[in-house]
């Protein structure tokens, strides 16, 4: 069989010429406009900080005081609109060098942004922030009660109908991680509030949480768990009225409770303090249970005191009560 041999003479087709010209025409234009696009600028955002975190580690530090939005900057870049239209913040750098670290203290490190491929074509212009401000120490916590502080603008209560105990704080006791040289300032944990006053009612506040040293300057650089966010301060308050009082019998036969003993009690009423939302529904106050065990045929004296109403806040806790029971006989069957 014959071989076929190699005939360049399609060049001398004028129609294929003519395809070949305008395909590389249009090859040469496609890369002539590239070449003549404007660069533009665009802001990529949210784009997170790298903290080099060996020489501190090596100390032993920490970082205290960061938030999230210090973790993070806007970086400007310039480029081909074909080009940064498609970046996104995992394409860019920024790192913040730790290298002067070497001693307990706030330092400011420099953020230095670069595209993550050295062959990126883009070039970075600008960003929102040049330097991250950061406390290193070894780290030291704390655990410590929280005081209450109540700010009022008048009077607390109404009048002097009402009273109130000591405000309750939602958290009791709180731990605090921080850096060393500032925790072992930490003198006082305060959770704040403000009110008008002139409250006849129990009140719930939301507080602000302070800590602070001896002389109530605050520490700073701490980690305060966040569930202070959210704290809150009870104010309770407390009506003064006056309600009848009376006793329960309590291991009572069943003949004693189809004819109950008569119960005379003096002083008849008490003095005292009761939650504003349950005074409509509080009628007397029991003093507590008495045992029928304990009680003979006849009249029985006893005395009881104040200390175990539950239902509110005596005027006198140990203020006492005569209490008269007359148990008849059980009739003989």
């Amino acid at each position: 069989m014959p071989k076929k041999s190699f005939s360049a003479s399609f060049l001398y087709d004028d129609k294929v010429l003519i395809i070949v010209s305008l395909f590389l025409a249009f090859i040469i234009w496609v890369i002539l406009a590239l070449s003549q696009i404007p660069e533009t600028e665009t802001v990529i955002e949210h784009v997170k900080v790298q903290i080099d975190t060996t020489v501190p580690s090596q100390l032993g530090y920490e970082a205290f005081d960061l938030t999230d939005d210090e973790m993070y900057v806007d970086v400007t870049v310039k480029g081909k609109r074909y080009v940064i239209g498609s970046i996104e913040a995992d394409d860019i750098v920024v790192t913040a060098s730790t290298g002067n670290v070497d001693s307990p203290g706030l330092y400011n490190l420099q953020l230095v942004a670069a595209p993550k491929n050295d062959s990126a074509e883009f070039e970075i212009k600008d960003k929102t922030r040049d330097v991250i401000d950061i406390y290193y120490d070894v780290p030291k916590d704390i655990e410590i009660p929280i005081e209450v502080k109540v700010i009022c603008d008048k009077e607390l209560l109404y009048s002097n109908d009402y009273i109130t105990t000591d405000p309750i704080a939602s958290i009791k006791k709180i731990k605090i991680v921080g850096p060393a040289t500032e925790v072992t300032k930490i003198n006082r944990a305060v959770a704040t509030v403000n009110t008008e006053g002139r409250l006849r009612e129990t009140k719930i506040l939301d507080a602000a949480f302070t800590i602070m040293d001896a002389y109530g300057a605050e520490v700073k650089y701490c980690n305060i768990p966040a569930a202070v966010k959210n704290m809150t301060v009870t104010i309770p308050v407390y009506k003064n009225i006056t309600l009848p009082v009376t006793a329960e019998l309590a291991n009572v036969p069943t003949y004693y409770l189809e004819n109950p003993p008569k119960i005379l009690i003096s002083p008849s009423t008490i003095n005292i303090a009761v939650d504003t939302k349950k005074i409509d529904d509080l009628k007397e106050v029991s003093l507590g249970n008495i045992d029928f065990e304990d009680l003979k045929v006849g009249i029985n004296t006893l005395r009881l005191d104040a200390s175990k109403i539950n239902v509110g806040l005596p005027a006198n806790p140990k203020q006492e009560f005569l209490v008269s029971i007359d148990v008849e006989p059980e009739p003989k069957k």
